[in-house]
């Protein structure tokens, strides 16, 4: 850190929590997640930031939600992509179909139906 010129430092010492989700460059990242061991030390890497040498501190399990906490969205999204291929298939087999009318039962409903003018 002594040699360091990134101003963003003072806020967080140097500190970067990496994750898979983590807005990084994909350099960065690639090479923090290729990180086994704590106390390791990265290959200098370039980013369009500069170049940085990664240390890793400490690597702590990700965090699964468990599925209590999940199974309302979960049930939510399942049933709209549901509901979605079911919509999706019936207007594509409906434009497959050739619409044929039968022009004796249009004509006999028209009649039955038609409004006096």
């Amino acid at each position: 850190m002594e040699y360091s010129d990134d101003s963003s430092k003072t806020g967080n010492a140097g500190r970067i929590e990496v994750t898979e989700k983590a807005g990084l460059e994909p350099a960065f990242k690639a090479a923090a997640l290729a990180m086994t061991e704590p106390g390791q030390i990265s290959e200098p890497i370039q980013t369009s930031y500069g170049y940085h040498i990664i240390k890793m501190i400490e690597r702590r399990p990700g965090m699964t939600p468990s599925f209590d906490n999940v199974k309302a969205s979960l049930m939510q999204t399942l049933q709209a992509n549901y509901q979605r291929r079911v919509k999706d298939t019936l207007l594509s087999d409906l434009r497959a179909d050739d619409p044929s009318f039968n022009s004796e039962a249009m004509q006999s409903f028209r009649a039955r139906f038609a409004q006096p003018q």
